[in-house]
């Protein structure tokens, strides 16, 4: 019983905003209340709700309110809405201003658990009837001795318990049986919403064949708004699992409002794409791929609040003049002083903030100035969202002293902080290179699954307890790239290395190919780092015996804490678990290629040089180790090789360089053009043939010869030759290009 225990409590003001008493007299479509007249949506404003919100409950919330915005009479859906979402018992509240002595009767049988234990009494007193029904047998003989007719019920009543009273497949096919059985008795302006709740049941509870089965009749009800009306019915079957079912259902609603002449809405249209695919027959009735761009951009380019990215912001336009605003207007409006007419919830304010954050004719001290008037309209009453998207417009024009001050009022403010909120934050301390700062406002709120240390003295007697007093936002692998990126290149590789080894076990966060891209090219730059005293014994080529001592050198258990303390200090050297840290960073990648895909380890080397021996001297080692299923996560991609071909060139381990071409040709990796202009670049200062050789064969029209024109020649085979980097765009890679900073790529920071 959803309404048994209400969530929020109703005070005497809501109920006197939403008008009740004037419905509570409500019992018969005859009544003295006159039938307001519906105006018709225009076509520019008209945009549907049901296939925008997500969840069962939230699509009709968003569906009450649209029909209460399309109808003058707004008092029917206002009550309806308070008890979707209070519960009736609240009505309890207007006992004194009951004039009519069975609205008590009504109360209590919205109050019935479900439909069908509401049909059953209603039945049973006699104001309802039903013929051969199979959930109500023997309904019919309580009026077989008598002509009396069945008292009709309030339309709120229907409305609600078809709302508000299904929660099973069984529920749903009652719930149309009683709009069917009401549609006589009800006011037109409410038949065609009525059927349509019952039909959003129906699809919740994937019950389309009994949709089916009363479909025809459905489709002649008149609708007072029929575009927006008949778009809805549209955007609700869209839902229906795509089988035989809901092709006939879309085909009859559409051959239906071809019939009428009702223009598809392009959102619904774009959502019919699929089922354009999957039955041909609907193509006929949908307009075309070029059509819906057209109408998209015509209907909704001059109108900010309806940009694609932002989330639910129709389903709160109040008045005309805020369907049609845009950025200046809001600006305007903000800087006269009319802030009063900006009646917005946090989900336009963020779509009104991220908009003007978007506009590149806003200049900083506009921005600034907007952010200071609405604190001042505000108040205390800005809540964390609408102060996340001022933060985040701030870091995205690169202000982030601007947004590293709203961060800090943002911890003033009561409530929880959100993953974006938490990015926006450890993104714009990165941007000030206060890195350490970054680090710890992450680790601060960010959830972490792990046993801690001994050294921790705050773990309590329960896990459980521990985790959930430490963080509350679960991080993803785009802010720990981001984040790792940003140290990559604020010449901290150390800690991008201390990160790698802790985000699985530390926070949950698996590495996938970009992770990787970002390691390989910190592996690169570690090379770059002052040199120690064992980076210039491993530059000399002179065997270490000091390694051990300093990879036994120790840090605090705690990731934390010992990431923390790194920040205090610059990176001491180049070195990764004892080792040169491209030799860590090359293992990992063959675990995370070879590992996964075992096939490659008999892929050859294109151009024969590739030997274990020729790079044995380099690392170290006698052969590489058995590659291991470690990263099932990682799948490289082209950025991914791109960096694993830049260290090896890096690291003169040129050798390889064809053999990583060969396992990207195998995988089905199409190669970046500055790609194969790095690995030709590398490889051709180890294979090229003396100058001489080469323009004596170029004299005789000859190809290249040696393994370099081995090598230009496979890669031709596979790319083409039109894809095939020239000599001069391999020197000017060269030149310009060698040894450019690897820009990590993603989610936009």
């Amino acid at each position: 019983m959803r309404f048994a225990a209400p969530r929020l409590r109703i005070g005497q003001p809501i109920v006197k905003k939403c008008n009740i008493s004037s419905l509570v007299q409500e019992t018969h479509p005859t009544s003295t209340i006159a039938t307001k007249t519906v105006q018709r949506p225009a076509q520019s404003s008209f945009r549907p709700h049901i296939i925008f919100l997500k969840g069962p409950l939230g699509t009709i919330n968003g569906f009450l309110r649209a029909q209460r915005r399309r109808h003058e009479d707004q008092a029917m859906w206002n009550r309806l809405i308070l008890l979707n979402k209070y519960g009736p018992h609240h009505q309890s509240l207007l006992a004194n201003s009951l004039l009519d002595p069975s609205d008590s009767y009504w109360r209590s049988i919205a109050s019935s658990p479900n439909i069908y234990d509401a049909l059953q009494r209603l039945v049973a007193d006699r104001y309802l009837t039903f013929v051969d029904h199979p959930l109500l047998p023997g309904a019919e003989s309580l009026y077989a001795e008598s002509d009396s007719r069945p008292r009709s019920l309030p339309t709120w009543l229907t409305l609600h318990l078809i709302t508000n009273r299904v929660s099973t497949p069984r529920h749903a096919t009652l719930a149309l049986d009683l709009a069917l059985n009401q549609l006589e008795r009800t006011k037109p302006a409410y038949q065609f919403p009525m059927l349509l709740l019952a039909i959003h049941r129906l699809q919740v509870y994937s019950q389309g064949k009994y949709l089916l089965e009363h479909l025809d009749g459905i489709l002649k009800v008149e609708s007072s708004t029929p575009e927006f009306h008949f778009n809805e019915l549209l955007a609700v079957c869209s839902r229906l699992p795509k089988d035989e079912t809901a092709r006939a259902i879309l085909e009859k609603i559409l051959n239906r409002m071809s019939h009428l002449s009702i223009q598809i809405n392009p959102h619904i249209a774009s959502r019919l794409a699929i089922h354009r695919l999957a039955y041909p027959e609907l193509a006929q009735y949908l307009p075309s791929k070029v059509r819906i761009s057209q109408d998209w951009g015509r209907a909704y380019r001059p109108h900010y609040h309806v940009s694609r990215h932002p989330m639910g912001v129709l389903r709160r336009r109040r008045t005309g003049r805020m369907a049609r605003l845009n950025i200046t207007q809001a600006l305007q409006m903000l800087t006269r002083g009319n802030s009063a007419g900006l009646r917005l919830d946090p989900y336009e304010w963020s779509t009104l903030i991220t908009a003007i954050g978007r506009d590149t004719s806003v200049d900083a001290d506009t921005m600034r100035a907007f952010w200071l008037k609405i604190q001042a309209y505000r108040g205390n009453k800005m809540d964390i969202v609408t102060q996340t998207a001022m933060m985040d417009a701030f870091r995205q024009r690169n202000q982030y002293d601007d947004a590293l001050k709203v961060w800090d009022r943002i911890l003033k403010t009561t409530g929880s902080i959100d993953r974006r909120a938490l990015t926006a934050a450890v993104m714009s301390y990165c941007a000030t290179s206060r890195y350490k700062e970054a680090f710890e406002t992450m680790d601060a709120f960010a959830f972490k699954d792990y046993l801690p240390a001994e050294d921790n003295p705050s773990w309590p007697m329960a896990k459980a307890q521990w985790v959930e007093s430490r963080g509350r936002v679960k991080l993803d692998t785009a802010i720990v790239n981001g984040f790792m990126d940003r140290l990559n290149r604020g010449g901290r590789p150390d800690v991008v290395f201390k990160l790698w080894d802790v985000m699985e076990k530390y926070y949950g966060v698996w590495p996938d190919g970009i992770t990787m891209a970002i390691l390989l090219d910190s592996a690169r730059r570690a090379s770059l780092i002052d040199p120690t005293i064992e980076l210039a014994l491993g530059q000399l080529g002179i065997f270490n015996p000091l390694k051990q001592f300093w990879a036994q050198k120790r840090l605090p258990e705690t990731p934390s804490v010992a990431i923390s303390q790194m920040l205090e200090t610059p990176p001491e050297s180049g070195f990764w678990h004892g080792d040169w840290a491209f030799i860590t960073a090359r293992v990992i990648f063959r675990d995370a290629v070879l590992g996964n895909w075992p096939h490659l380890q008999a892929i050859p080397c294109p151009v024969g040089t590739y030997t274990p021996t020729t790079i044995s001297d380099r690392l170290w080692v006698t052969k590489d180790p058995a590659p291991e299923l470690r990263w099932p996560t990682i799948i490289p991609i082209d950025k991914t090789f791109h960096a694993y071909i830049f260290l090896l060139g890096w690291n003169e381990l040129q050798a390889e360089i064809p053999l990583a071409l060969a396992w990207m040709r195998e995988m089905g990796i199409k190669p970046l053009h500055k790609t194969l202009c790095a690995a030709l670049m590398y490889f051709g200062e180890v294979s090229r043939l003396p100058p001489l050789f080469e323009s004596f064969e170029l004299r005789k029209g000859q190809e290249y010869g040696g393994d370099y024109g081995k090598l230009r020649r496979w890669i031709a085979d596979w790319v083409g030759e039109s894809a095939l980097p020239s000599e001069d765009a391999v020197a000017a890679y060269r030149r310009g290009n060698g040894q450019q900073t690897m820009r990590w790529y993603g989610r936009k920071y």
